[in-house]
């Protein structure tokens, strides 16, 4: 018994931070291109039936664009006797329904948040699948109760596998919190859950997991995106991931320590083909990888810090392309953390500004500690000053997490390090 589990495939939504020019159309490369690598990999497989975690469609308003690209894939799957069964997620909560009642093959289980089940297979390798889908866009309770208990209780086969749209360990979501140990106390042999794009790791004991998103979205989404081929066989089972997306988003770290500005075009050139030659090597099959978006962290001590910004100023990375077995790598966004070739420790000895900007650059790199806590805290009021400003308004940007804002203080203190050292070498007789 083979299954195909995906979950989150946000039906009309358009990848981001891409470039204008692009070597492959930008329709190859969003969730309808992943949809039809998963229905590809399902009947080259022979897979028995197709599970999905919800959030198909991204928003109401894509479902007449959605429909076409599920139904041509749901009659593909019909005619090879391949099932679909599918939950309700928040974003598609109103959608799905709707679709489903007109999609061949296609069974949406646990209409209006209660719970339902059905069989797939017959047989010693027959497979119980319980499912629940949101009854509204928030539910802020969690969906376990007693009649789930008396489903999976009720006589049926030895496999059973929860298909759910839900937030795990976070009490207080509006998405349908549920708990992680409730989930495996319940007597059920895989969790199969929808929500969080990152897909969790199955296999070795973990019956709980989220599947991920099948396709890549935007940076935040990095790595492998795809579905997950579930094989039953006398009551065990095996999780292997496929990397259908066609899109991967990267971040690739640039050593380019010891680099001049004559030398560092060609060292990044080199460092992104290495990772795209690597990345298309591996990729799974001929409804694989077809573009690779890097974000370039250049990183490393060197002589001549500013020239080097200066020369990225003029000749932008972003104009990159590079090729490898049909697999393209476009650069979308570069962040250079470039750190003077001097002692920081013996800089910030000193009283003067560069000792000043040294130490706060040390408290930047350096493990948790009071001071670092108190300049993440004052930088995250004075960004939400501005966030709060009339003209960004439209922008609603998301507030910015402890990471991204020590990251952001940091580049900050090294340019300023940079500068100074800069004017004290040009104010040197």
């Amino acid at each position: 018994m083979k299954l195909f589990c995906a979950a989150d495939l946000h039906l009309g939504r358009v990848p981001s931070r891409l470039p204008s020019d692009l070597p492959v159309a930008r329709e190859e490369l969003g969730p309808a291109a992943a949809w039809r690598a998963l229905v590809d990999a399902c009947l080259q497989e022979g897979a028995d039936a197709l599970l999905l975690a919800g959030d198909v469609v991204d928003d109401p308003r894509d479902l007449y664009e959605a429909y076409a690209d599920l139904e041509a894939g749901a009659r593909r799957l019909q005619r090879a006797g391949v099932p679909v069964l599918a939950v309700a997620g928040n974003h598609d909560v109103r959608a799905l329904p709707r679709l489903a009642e007109s999609l061949p093959g296609v069974r949406l289980l646990g209409a209006g948040g209660r719970w339902e089940a059905t069989t797939v297979g017959s047989g010693p390798d027959a497979v119980r699948v319980v499912g629940w889908s949101f009854p509204s866009e928030h539910v802020d309770a969690s969906p376990l109760d007693a009649h789930l208990a008396a489903i999976v209780r009720a006589p049926g086969p030895s496999t059973t596998v929860g298909l759910l749209h839900a937030d795990l360990d976070q009490a207080s979501s509006r998405y349908a919190p549920v708990r992680g140990s409730e989930l495996s106390a319940i007597p059920v042999t895989a969790w199969l859950l929808g929500h969080v794009h990152v897909p969790g790791r199955f296999g070795g004991g973990a019956s709980v997991g989220y599947l991920g998103s099948l396709s890549a979205a935007d940076p935040g989404e990095a790595g492998r995106r795809g579905a997950w081929a579930l094989t039953i066989d006398g009551g065990q089972i095996r999780f292997e991931h496929r990397a259908l997306s066609p899109l991967r988003y990267e971040t690739v770290e640039v050593d380019a320590g010891g680099a001049t500005p004559e030398t560092v075009a060609p060292h990044l050139i080199r460092t992104v083909r290495d990772r795209l030659a690597l990345l298309a090597d591996a990729s799974d099959g001929p409804n694989g990888l077809r573009v690779v978006a890097v974000r370039v962290r250049l990183t490393g001590r060197v002589e001549r810090p500013g020239a080097i910004r200066a020369l990225l100023a003029q000749q932008d990375p972003r104009a990159l392309r590079v090729e490898h077995r049909g697999v393209h790598a476009v650069v979308h966004d570069v962040v250079v953390r470039l750190r003077p070739a001097v002692d920081i420790g013996r800089l910030a000895e000193g009283n003067d500004p560069i000792g000043i900007a040294a130490r706060t650059l040390q408290t930047l790199r350096g493990d948790p500690s009071p001071a670092k806590s108190a300049l993440v805290s004052e930088a995250r009021e004075r960004l939400a000053q501005v966030r709060d400003r009339a003209a960004f308004a439209p922008l609603d940007a998301p507030p910015l997490g402890d990471d991204a804002i020590v990251e952001r203080l940091e580049t900050a203190a090294a340019r300023v390090v940079d500068h100074l050292l800069a004017q004290r070498t040009s104010e040197t007789p």
